[in-house]
């Protein structure tokens, strides 16, 4: 099933030009190279707190969307609730290749800043019930292995409630160039 007529790939490690580009992207290097108004939806996840200047990729963004377009943009949150709760948390969440942090708020001002009206902000947990106990007993996590001590309500009802009060693994704010 056709989703979009093309994609677009932008990514800085040329090694991986080939497997993209046979992936049927059109490939860049960078969010500057491509063309201005050549897309109606940007999507960026796990990106933004990489970039040495995150104002100039938002920027870089809205120069690519076409008017009326929309950009997804996702990262992680500095209000995760683990940081709270688990000490042996905090250097992994502040790992040398994360340069920037961003909350709910920050993210959204500096997407404004970059001239996006902000459609909507989201919080999204990526990680299960399993993996936070992990970081409780061994100072680490898993991941998303999943276990069988927790079912479907239970995964449901943690999620749910680490998005609503915003303090979830992650923070994505839906952004529209208006026309």
């Amino acid at each position: 099933k056709l989703i979009a007529a093309k994609t677009i790939a932008v990514e800085p490690t040329a090694l991986l030009k080939e497997k993209l580009e046979q992936a049927g992207h059109i490939y860049f290097p960078y969010s500057h190279d491509v063309p201005k108004q050549s897309a109606d939806v940007v999507v960026s996840f796990d990106t933004l707190e990489h970039t040495l200047r995150p104002d100039e990729f938002l920027a870089d963004v809205f120069e690519v969307l076409t008017p009326g377009g929309f950009a997804l943009i996702g990262v992680p949150n500095q209000d995760d609730y683990l940081k709270q709760i688990c000490p042996e948390y905090l250097p992994f969440f502040y790992h040398k290749s994360h340069l920037f942090f961003f909350s709910g708020e920050t993210l959204a001002n500096l997407a404004r800043q970059a001239g996006f009206k902000v459609k909507e902000t989201r919080y999204v947990h990526k990680y299960d019930l399993n993996n936070m106990v992990h970081w409780l007993r061994d100072s680490k996590g898993v991941g998303k292995q999943g276990c069988s001590t927790f079912d479907a309500f239970a995964e449901h009802d943690f999620r749910s409630n680490l998005e609503r009060m915003g303090s979830a693994s992650h923070v994505m704010v839906i952004l529209h160039k208006e026309l």
